[in-house]
């Protein structure tokens, strides 16, 4: 997964510009650890995946055209990289839609706005999971 000196590379996902550049912003100070992209639609994030090396992708659920949940059931189908951690940001805050969107295959989800500290939080310790999960299938 993750070598000493490599950074995480983590693709950010909303058709809103005003809410990628405020991603932008809150992970600006991760650039030490985290090599950000960010698209506008989830086909461009789809396109990063297939370039390579993507660690980890936080999306917004609801786009035009291919939505979170869409980008998701993608990537779970495929046998490359089903095991890539996805966070899907969504403004409804019901129970019953995020039960659905774990049960998709989501590995969290956060309400919009979400809270910066809460966000780098999780992202942190999915990207350390798959880290450790990597590093105990080589041993």
């Amino acid at each position: 997964m993750k070598e000493q000196n490599e950074q995480y590379r983590i693709v950010f996902v909303d058709d809103e510009a005003r809410i990628l550049d405020g991603l932008r912003r809150i992970t600006r100070s991760r650039c030490a650890d985290w090599d950000c992209h960010f698209a506008s639609r989830a086909a461009e994030a789809l396109e990063l995946l297939e370039e390579g090396n993507l660690t980890a992708i936080v999306s917004d659920l609801n786009m035009p055209g291919m939505t979170g949940l869409e980008m998701l059931r993608v990537i779970r189908a495929s046998e490359k990289y089903n095991a890539l951690p996805v966070v899907l940001l969504t403004g409804n805050g019901e129970y019953k839609v995020r039960q659905q969107l774990i049960d998709e295959g989501a590995d969290d989800v956060l309400t919009k706005p979400c809270d910066v500290l809460e966000l780098r939080m999780r992202l942190r310790n999915l990207l350390e999971l798959r880290r450790l999960q990597g590093s105990n299938k080589a041993a």
